[in-house]
């Protein structure tokens, strides 16, 4: 977990899930566990894949870092991506193959693109490119908006 601390302290965001990830050098067994930034949009969870117990010992220590902060909507993803970085062989999806839709952040050439909630009806995007891409399905190849 302590490879992400860098990255996220970098990241002037108040977006609970990187304010969390700041202070996981602080989480009990940090040296020993593992984290990944990924999207539960895409998450698949294997069975036997990690113990309901370390879910909720990740949450008990979250909350005793974060306090009330730790409540708020955004964590459900700080214990998805620890779920899946220490299940066994766990892998991740490649990026940009596989991303999130920001502004600004389009990334051409991917496979799936997964529209977080926050953006999902930014300038309508989602609805253009749902319309481009089912027109392409059909063959009329029509342009984006």
């Amino acid at each position: 977990m302590l490879d992400i601390v860098p990255i996220s302290r970098a990241n002037d965001s108040d977006y609970i899930g990187i304010v969390a990830e700041r202070l996981f050098d602080r989480y009990p067994g940090a040296d020993r566990l593992k984290y990944v930034q990924a999207s539960s949009g895409f998450c698949g969870y294997a069975r036997g894949g990690i113990a309901r117990k370390e879910i909720e010992t990740f949450h008990i220590e979250g909350e005793k870092l974060l306090g009330a902060r730790w409540r708020e909507w955004g964590t459900e993803q700080s214990a998805s991506n620890f779920a899946v970085a220490n299940s066994k062989n766990a892998m991740t999806l490649p990026y940009p193959k596989y991303g999130n839709f920001s502004p600004g952040g389009f990334k051409p050439g991917g496979s799936f693109l997964h529209f977080i909630g926050s953006f999902r009806y930014d300038r309508d995007y989602f609805a253009h490119l749902a319309k481009k891409v089912i027109a392409e399905l059909n063959g009329r190849g029509a342009k984006p908006r």
